[in-house]
């Protein structure tokens, strides 16, 4: 993997699997607590979601509390349960589509919660979910404290040329 922070020579396009740039797109407003059921209770997510992302270990919980609160990403009193449902939505969102922006006439996934109430925002901005679809992702705490990334910024991830040779033979 090669991740660079500013643009590659463009004899390097036909191995991207995407490029990345912060946006200034700001939702307004953000998702209610029903419609971010609706999202996580969507017939496509149910199909594709791995069932780890439904069933948090002691071991998440601990590590979000002790993590997060120590670099004061977010605030005493926060814990898993109060974000699980942003955290559920925002993979299942990215997997169903269901929210999207138009973007060049064409749907565009973002990011439905707060930086606070995201968690593994990589799986969205490596392509985990889906890599041939452009979306706009908003950085979790991790990556915020550890990638270098932007809070309140949304990155507008594009699927680069390697998936067009991937697709084409």
């Amino acid at each position: 993997m090669l991740m660079s922070d500013h643009r590659l020579p463009q004899a390097m396009d036909p191995f991207l699997d995407s490029e990345m740039a912060a946006s200034d797109f700001a939702p307004e407003p953000m998702p209610t607590e029903d419609r971010l059921i609706q999202v996580v209770d969507s017939e496509p997510y149910k199909e594709q979601r791995p069932e780890a992302w439904e069933k948090p270990s002691l071991l998440d919980a601990i590590m979000f509390k002790t993590l997060f609160t120590v670099t004061r990403v977010r605030g005493r009193g926060d814990n898993l349960k109060k974000h699980w449902l942003g955290h559920r939505a925002n993979h299942a969102h990215f997997v169903s589509r269901v929210i999207t922006t138009g973007i060049d006439g064409k749907p565009v996934p973002y990011g439905v919660t707060p930086d606070a109430g995201i968690c593994s925002s990589c799986v969205e901005f490596f392509n985990v979910t889906d890599d041939n679809t452009r979306k706009l992702v908003s950085a979790c705490p991790g990556a915020v404290t550890f990638g270098g990334a932007k809070r309140d910024v949304y990155y507008d991830v594009k699927p680069g040329d390697a998936r067009d040779r991937e697709t084409d033979g």
